[in-house]
């Protein structure tokens, strides 16, 4: 399981674990929001 970190446009950090690349993808598109 890996443990991703991403900073919102409001400077906010956010993180989530990530057990499989679903999770990881979803990650990513949700950070697109």
């Amino acid at each position: 399981m890996a443990r991703i970190t991403w900073i919102l446009k409001t400077g906010e950090r956010m993180s989530a674990d990530v057990k499989d690349g679903m999770n990881l993808m979803t990650a990513a598109v949700f950070n697109n929001v």
